[in-house]
């Protein structure tokens, strides 16, 4: 792996004030108890008019209160939320994350440029606290493992009662090998920044839980989605017949019809674990159960096989699918991208000559390198999948770190090249690092720190909803789904918390604060971005 990049390509990540919103219960004296009650009241519409002059439009429209803090910042609110006016940019605070109630009545000033926002449904305050991204990472990581970490296995938790984190319950969700291989890579890459042994740690915990996922099945090389073991109070995800008792771990069901985004997060996991952690013996395990997965994968023809007999619905890599099938022909570009992925870093971690050939075998005979080039798509060749965007950034990764042949890595830059060209308006983090981390070039690492900079630190998926703002404009074309986009990504102190599959275009989402999601969203970017030189500590 490439430690570091030139110096013209990476951000010094300096202190910032974090803001951070706390409610009150009971209603005093700040504000008069006629803006609590039923009727509606009465409003101070008077704007200062040359706050607004040159920064474009604001969230909000009508406004119904104002107030100008001694710092320069203007707050405005009416009855979708309060908005923010500070140094040319503005900030949306609505929705549970900020207020108790969007509709907000007033708005006065505290100590230390902090606000009280009455709303119909109390007050809020909040206060901006000066934070270094260490600070955050840590709290991250707090959060993670206070909730989220079930044995190794990380992903979102659920909230049975609305935002209240005293109900929370663990998940066995779809895609549990993914979440937990991307944690484990976060920790992998903090362990090889600060040497600090709780990275270590949990980055080892997380590790047996993958390899556990290979054993459980019984099915030799055959991962499962997740598992749940006996006794646990953990909610099961889609619970029916994909669920299967372990012939090797009496009690334990485990989740089959596993699919290519398990594989992707395994083979990703096990390289970066392998390179920055690993001891001998650690690494000769993890070649034990890579190897297991690969000849799996081979052996069955370029598909997962679990134990119905059949191939998984998304777990398929064969040629003759993906180059003569028109039913495969939008995984064509993906599924060879990882497919090569995972023979490079099995030859890499097990050094079998037969994995090498067949790398070579599906470039030269089935045209799966130049496959890679075309594997973004989109309307009306394809959908535009972000939740595909993640497994391609897994997969490019590992290739593009071991891959050494001057003509192969050509055509994989290529590729990421044109991904990221289509990627980048969304300013994400993981994707900028990733891309930078591959190439060496420029990556926009400010916008990727600025958004590092500006995600929430509450993660409950408090419903958030854009689409009503003032200064959204909505895209022609709709989502995957159907859904409405903007034209432009919102920063994610404005959304509703997610996972890189995500669409960043979608104005609203969330799920009223009935879960809260885990920190490796963050914490894997800027890991990533400080081992290879992208972040630099100040």
């Amino acid at each position: 792996m490439n430690a570091a990049l030139n110096d013209a390509y990476s951000q010094t990540l300096l202190p910032f004030f974090q803001d951070v919103a706390t409610f009150d219960t009971v209603i005093d004296d700040v504000f008069p108890k006629k803006v609590f009650a039923d009727e509606e009241p009465t409003y101070d519409t008077q704007i200062i008019l040359s706050e607004f002059a040159g920064n474009g439009k604001g969230p909000l429209e009508n406004i119904r209160c104002s107030l100008v803090t001694p710092e320069g910042a203007l707050w405005v609110g009416n009855e979708h939320g309060a908005a923010r006016l500070y140094e040319g940019r503005w900030r949306y605070y609505a929705g549970r994350r900020w207020l108790p109630d969007d509709e907000v009545r007033e708005i006065t000033l505290e100590a230390d440029n902090q606000v009280r926002i009455a709303t119909r449904g109390g007050v809020a305050r909040i206060a901006f606290l000066p934070m270094t991204f260490a600070q955050k990472a840590a709290h991250y990581e707090s959060i993670t493992l206070a909730r989220h970490n079930r044995d190794g296995y990380v992903t979102d938790c659920g909230l049975i009662n609305s935002g209240d984190l005293d109900t929370f319950i663990f998940e066995a969700s779809d895609n549990d090998g993914l979440w937990t291989a991307l944690y484990v890579c976060a920790e992998s890459f903090r362990y090889a920044v600060t040497g600090d042994p709780e990275a270590r740690r949990l980055a080892r915990r997380s590790l047996n839980a993958l390899l556990n996922l290979v054993r459980v099945t019984g099915i030799p090389g055959f991962p499962a989605r997740a598992l749940i073991r006996p006794g646990e109070r953990v909610r099961q995800s889609d619970p029916g017949p994909n669920w299967y008792p372990s012939p090797t771990e009496p009690g334990v069901l485990y989740k089959n019809d596993t699919s290519s985004d398990e594989i992707d997060g395994h083979f990703l996991a096990w390289y970066v674990y392998s390179e920055l952690v690993a001891d001998t013996e650690e690494k000769a395990e993890i070649a034990t159960i890579c190897r297991a997965v690969m000849d799996h994968i081979l052996a069955n023809d370029y598909t997962l096989v679990g134990p119905t007999g059949k191939h998984t619905r998304w777990g398929v890599w064969r040629p003759k699918l993906l180059n003569e099938d028109p039913k495969w022909e939008a995984e064509r570009g993906l599924n060879s991208l990882e497919i090569l992925s995972y023979l490079k870093v099995a030859t890499y971690l097990c050094n079998e000559q037969r994995y090498r050939e067949a790398y070579h075998h599906l470039i030269a005979t089935h045209h799966y390198a130049q496959n890679t080039v075309l594997q973004k798509r989109l309307p009306p060749e394809g959908e535009n999948n972000h939740s595909d965007d993640e497994l391609a950034a897994c997969a490019y990764y590992p290739l593009l770190q071991l891959e050494t042949d001057p003509v192969l890595r050509e055509i994989y830059l290529s590729s990421i090249e044109r991904t990221q060209a289509i990627l980048r308006p969304e300013g994400s983090p993981f994707h900028n690092v990733l891309y930078g981390a591959c190439t060496g070039k420029p990556c926009d690492a400010e916008i990727a720190a600025r958004w590092l900079q500006d995600a929430p630190l509450d993660l409950r998926n408090w419903t958030m909803t854009n689409s009503r703002r003032a200064d959204v404009t909505f895209a022609p074309e709709q989502g995957r789904f159907g859904e409405r986009q903007l034209t432009h990504a919102l920063p994610p102190n404005e959304t509703h918390v997610s996972k890189w599959n995500h669409n960043p275009y979608v104005p609203d989402g969330g799920n009223n604060g009935h879960s809260e999601e885990d920190g490796a969203f963050w914490l894997l970017p800027y890991w990533m971005g400080r081992y290879h030189g992208i972040f630099v500590a100040p």
